[in-house]
Protein backbone atom coordinates (compact mmCIF):
# COMPACT_ATOMS: atom_id res chain seq x y z
CA UNK A 1 0.00 0.00 0.00
CA UNK A 2 2.74 2.12 0.60
CA UNK A 3 4.34 1.67 -2.72
CA UNK A 4 1.13 2.41 -4.65
CA UNK A 5 0.68 5.64 -2.73
CA UNK A 6 4.52 6.74 -3.06
CA UNK A 7 3.62 6.01 -7.01
CA UNK A 8 0.43 8.27 -6.40
CA UNK A 9 2.63 10.91 -4.77
CA UNK A 10 4.68 10.78 -7.72
CA UNK A 11 2.48 11.04 -10.57
CA UNK A 12 -1.03 9.83 -10.09
CA UNK A 13 -1.32 9.14 -13.87
CA UNK A 14 1.72 6.70 -14.46
CA UNK A 15 1.44 3.67 -15.45
CA UNK A 16 3.10 2.37 -12.66
CA UNK A 17 -0.21 3.64 -10.37
CA UNK A 18 -2.86 2.07 -12.71
CA UNK A 19 -1.11 -1.37 -12.49
CA UNK A 20 -1.55 -0.87 -8.38
CA UNK A 21 -5.56 0.17 -8.98
CA UNK A 22 -6.03 -3.52 -10.08
CA UNK A 23 -4.11 -4.90 -7.10
CA UNK A 24 -6.13 -3.08 -4.28
CA UNK A 25 -8.37 -5.59 -3.36
CA UNK A 26 -5.56 -8.15 -2.84
CA UNK A 27 -4.55 -6.23 -0.03
CA UNK A 28 -7.12 -3.99 1.23
CA UNK A 29 -10.60 -4.56 2.38
CA UNK A 30 -13.15 -3.05 4.49
CA UNK A 31 -14.24 -5.82 7.22
CA UNK A 32 -16.88 -5.47 9.63
CA UNK A 33 -14.47 -3.38 11.87
CA UNK A 34 -13.40 -1.28 9.77
CA UNK A 35 -10.57 -1.45 6.81
CA UNK A 36 -7.88 -3.82 6.93
CA UNK A 37 -4.16 -4.37 4.94
CA UNK A 38 -2.52 -7.30 4.49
Amino acid sequence: ALNMLCCWVEDRNSEAFKLHLSRIPDYLWVAEDGMKMK
